[in-house]
């Protein structure tokens, strides 16, 4: 099963205040908080109920595309890839801590899901000349987990972007801690605007059609995407050259 979500920086000095369990799970209070209204927003989306056995692309190019369960004028479409979200805080952010005595940054971000425009809007067209009434929604996730790289593991101190309890909005919170080699490896390449590829695995849930209704049945499905960090989002990232420092006795681990 798949599970992740992720946060956001607004206001450090709370942070000192409230010492709630360890710094990445506060760092993940605030960011859900940001996403609160966004959850409220799209609830009832995630009542709906996609046919997973009934995918309605129609062309070699085209999206993937899911009927609802219920309406027969609604169907889902899947993300393509993941980004950080923006160049602010709110986005991306760098913390310098120490843990054990040594060195270490906590990387906190916001990514944004993200679809090849083009072959969208060619499925959406398909759809709409058959079903004028069409209308179309992002696919919620149930669950969704990040898996790094061998090449990244050493560098992966702790993984904070599992998330349990999916979502229909655009946003993945998702944080984790680097060790000092791994500061040394990525903090100028991600300056520089580099990019480090991961990958993002979310669940859906939907029902399965059987010959008749008595035969239908809910069933889940996990896929994967890139998660491509870094790039323009980093890029002169001023967090990476003065970040916050957090230390000891701040950090519970």
């Amino acid at each position: 099963m798949a599970q992740k979500h992720f946060l956001g920086l607004e206001d450090l000095s709370l942070l000192k205040k409230n010492k709630i369990g360890t710094m990445q799970n506060q760092l993940n209070l605030f960011f859900h908080i940001n996403l609160l209204g966004s959850y409220v927003l799209s609830i009832n989306s995630i009542f709906a109920l996609p046919i997973l056995n009934l995918n309605v692309a129609t062309t070699q190019k085209s999206y993937v595309m899911w009927p609802d369960n219920e309406d027969k004028n609604l169907f889902y479409f899947a993300p393509n890839f993941l980004k950080i979200g923006g160049r602010t805080n709110k986005y991306f952010g760098y913390l310098k801590t120490r843990i054990g005595g040594k060195r270490a940054v906590i990387i906190t971000s916001l990514l944004k899901t993200e679809h090849y425009d083009a072959t969208l809007e060619e499925a959406k067209d398909i759809l709409l000349k058959e079903n004028p009434k069409a209308k179309f929604a992002s696919i919620p996730f149930i669950a969704s987990r990040v898996e790094f790289n061998e090449d990244m593991k050493p560098f992966i101190l702790s993984n904070d972007c599992n998330n349990v309890a999916g979502q229909a909005i655009d946003n993945v919170p998702c944080s984790f801690t680097l060790n000092k080699q791994g500061v040394r490896t990525f903090r100028d390449y991600w300056y520089e605007g580099g990019v480090t590829p991961f990958h993002f695995y979310y669940t859906i849930s939907g029902i399965i059609k059987g010959a008749t209704s008595a035969d239908d049945k809910l069933s889940e499905l996990e896929f994967a995407i890139v998660v491509n960090f870094g790039g323009k989002a980093t890029k002169d990232n001023d967090s990476l050259r003065n970040p916050f420092f957090i230390d000891d006795f701040y950090y519970t681990h």
